[in-house]
Protein backbone atom coordinates (compact mmCIF):
# COMPACT_ATOMS: atom_id res chain seq x y z
CA UNK A 1 0.00 0.00 0.00
CA UNK A 2 1.16 3.81 -0.78
CA UNK A 3 2.25 6.18 1.49
CA UNK A 4 -0.11 9.40 1.90
CA UNK A 5 0.93 12.38 0.12
CA UNK A 6 1.20 15.31 2.33
CA UNK A 7 -1.78 17.02 0.36
CA UNK A 8 -3.93 14.38 1.07
CA UNK A 9 -3.28 13.76 4.44
CA UNK A 10 -3.85 17.55 4.73
CA UNK A 11 -7.13 16.83 3.07
CA UNK A 12 -7.72 13.80 5.42
CA UNK A 13 -7.45 15.77 8.49
CA UNK A 14 -9.73 18.61 6.52
CA UNK A 15 -11.98 15.93 6.18
CA UNK A 16 -12.22 14.31 9.91
CA UNK A 17 -11.77 18.09 11.56
CA UNK A 18 -15.09 18.86 9.71
CA UNK A 19 -16.69 15.09 10.44
CA UNK A 20 -15.94 15.61 14.09
CA UNK A 21 -17.60 19.50 13.98
CA UNK A 22 -21.16 18.14 12.22
CA UNK A 23 -21.23 14.90 14.64
CA UNK A 24 -20.77 17.05 17.94
CA UNK A 25 -23.75 19.08 16.29
CA UNK A 26 -25.95 15.99 15.61
CA UNK A 27 -28.89 14.73 17.67
CA UNK A 28 -28.43 11.62 18.60
CA UNK A 29 -30.23 9.65 16.74
CA UNK A 30 -29.36 11.15 13.58
CA UNK A 31 -25.63 10.39 14.39
CA UNK A 32 -26.79 6.52 14.72
CA UNK A 33 -28.71 6.40 11.88
CA UNK A 34 -25.72 7.75 9.63
CA UNK A 35 -23.54 5.35 11.78
CA UNK A 36 -25.32 2.74 10.04
CA UNK A 37 -25.51 3.71 6.93
CA UNK A 38 -21.14 4.25 7.06
CA UNK A 39 -21.47 0.35 8.92
CA UNK A 40 -23.27 -0.46 5.71
CA UNK A 41 -20.90 1.87 3.53
CA UNK A 42 -17.74 -0.21 4.90
CA UNK A 43 -18.43 -3.17 4.68
CA UNK A 44 -19.85 -3.02 0.73
CA UNK A 45 -16.93 -0.70 0.18
CA UNK A 46 -13.99 -3.30 1.51
CA UNK A 47 -16.00 -6.60 1.45
CA UNK A 48 -14.57 -6.96 -2.32
CA UNK A 49 -11.06 -6.32 -3.64
CA UNK A 50 -10.14 -2.92 -2.56
CA UNK A 51 -11.43 0.19 -4.56
CA UNK A 52 -8.91 2.89 -5.95
CA UNK A 53 -11.54 5.52 -6.68
CA UNK A 54 -13.32 5.64 -2.79
CA UNK A 55 -15.23 8.57 -3.34
CA UNK A 56 -17.06 7.76 -6.09
CA UNK A 57 -17.63 3.87 -4.84
CA UNK A 58 -18.42 5.00 -1.62
CA UNK A 59 -21.18 7.71 -3.54
CA UNK A 60 -21.93 4.92 -5.73
CA UNK A 61 -23.24 2.69 -2.49
CA UNK A 62 -24.68 5.80 -0.49
CA UNK A 63 -26.68 6.59 -3.70
CA UNK A 64 -28.14 2.56 -4.01
CA UNK A 65 -28.84 2.63 -0.30
CA UNK A 66 -30.69 6.48 -0.28
CA UNK A 67 -31.85 6.90 -4.15
CA UNK A 68 -33.78 9.62 -2.96
CA UNK A 69 -30.92 11.80 -2.36
CA UNK A 70 -30.23 14.68 -4.41
CA UNK A 71 -26.61 15.13 -5.94
CA UNK A 72 -25.33 17.83 -3.17
CA UNK A 73 -26.78 15.45 -0.44
CA UNK A 74 -25.82 12.42 -1.84
CA UNK A 75 -21.79 14.32 -1.38
CA UNK A 76 -22.91 15.74 1.87
CA UNK A 77 -23.53 11.81 2.81
CA UNK A 78 -20.77 10.27 1.47
CA UNK A 79 -18.58 12.47 2.91
CA UNK A 80 -19.85 11.93 6.19
CA UNK A 81 -19.82 8.14 6.02
CA UNK A 82 -16.19 8.14 4.30
CA UNK A 83 -15.09 10.21 7.62
CA UNK A 84 -16.92 8.18 9.91
CA UNK A 85 -15.24 5.00 8.85
CA UNK A 86 -11.86 6.78 8.94
CA UNK A 87 -12.61 7.94 12.30
CA UNK A 88 -13.61 4.45 14.02
CA UNK A 89 -10.08 3.57 11.99
CA UNK A 90 -8.08 6.12 13.65
CA UNK A 91 -9.56 5.31 16.76
CA UNK A 92 -9.49 1.26 16.62
CA UNK A 93 -5.61 2.23 16.07
CA UNK A 94 -5.06 4.57 18.97
CA UNK A 95 -4.51 7.63 17.20
CA UNK A 96 -7.72 9.48 17.12
CA UNK A 97 -5.58 12.74 16.35
CA UNK A 98 -6.37 16.34 17.62
CA UNK A 99 -7.40 18.45 14.77
CA UNK A 100 -6.66 22.17 13.97
CA UNK A 101 -9.97 24.30 14.28
CA UNK A 102 -11.35 25.09 10.53
CA UNK A 103 -12.08 28.50 9.18
CA UNK A 104 -15.34 30.07 9.18
CA UNK A 105 -16.32 28.81 5.64
CA UNK A 106 -15.56 25.12 6.72
CA UNK A 107 -17.96 25.51 9.76
CA UNK A 108 -20.56 26.73 7.64
CA UNK A 109 -20.48 23.95 5.28
CA UNK A 110 -20.41 21.27 7.82
CA UNK A 111 -23.79 23.47 8.97
CA UNK A 112 -25.31 23.30 5.78
CA UNK A 113 -25.11 19.82 5.67
CA UNK A 114 -26.62 19.22 8.76
CA UNK A 115 -29.09 21.12 7.40
CA UNK A 116 -29.57 19.25 4.09
CA UNK A 117 -30.02 16.16 6.82
CA UNK A 118 -32.53 17.97 8.56
CA UNK A 119 -34.46 18.87 5.43
CA UNK A 120 -33.90 15.51 4.12
CA UNK A 121 -35.87 14.15 7.07
CA UNK A 122 -38.39 16.78 7.19
CA UNK A 123 -38.86 16.08 2.70
CA UNK A 124 -38.94 12.17 3.36
CA UNK A 125 -41.81 13.07 5.89
CA UNK A 126 -43.98 15.17 3.61
CA UNK A 127 -43.63 11.95 0.82
CA UNK A 128 -44.80 9.86 2.94
CA UNK A 129 -47.51 11.86 4.78
CA UNK A 130 -48.54 13.09 0.64
CA UNK A 131 -48.70 9.32 0.00
CA UNK A 132 -50.90 8.74 2.87
CA UNK A 133 -53.14 11.57 1.72
CA UNK A 134 -53.27 10.20 -2.07
CA UNK A 135 -54.45 6.70 -0.89
CA UNK A 136 -57.22 7.92 1.49
CA UNK A 137 -58.77 10.39 -1.10
CA UNK A 138 -59.05 7.60 -3.49
CA UNK A 139 -60.69 4.87 -1.26
CA UNK A 140 -63.02 7.79 -0.44
CA UNK A 141 -63.36 8.65 -4.04
CA UNK A 142 -64.27 4.53 -5.45
CA UNK A 143 -66.45 4.23 -1.93
CA UNK A 144 -68.06 7.28 -2.72
CA UNK A 145 -68.56 6.11 -6.80
CA UNK A 146 -69.62 2.71 -5.02
CA UNK A 147 -72.22 3.93 -3.31
CA UNK A 148 -73.70 6.23 -5.94
CA UNK A 149 -73.42 3.77 -8.69
CA UNK A 150 -76.11 1.24 -6.31
CA UNK A 151 -78.13 4.28 -5.68
CA UNK A 152 -78.17 4.68 -9.51
CA UNK A 153 -78.92 0.90 -10.05
CA UNK A 154 -81.65 0.70 -7.29
CA UNK A 155 -84.07 3.53 -9.25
Amino acid sequence: MREMTRAEQAQFKDLMARHQRLRSQLPAASRQELERLAASVRTRLFTPLPRFDLLRSAAQIVSELMPELTPQELASVTEYALASIAAADSAAAGNPGSLSPANATQSMQETQMSFNLQYLKLSQAMQAEGRSYALISNILKAKHDTLKNSIGNVR
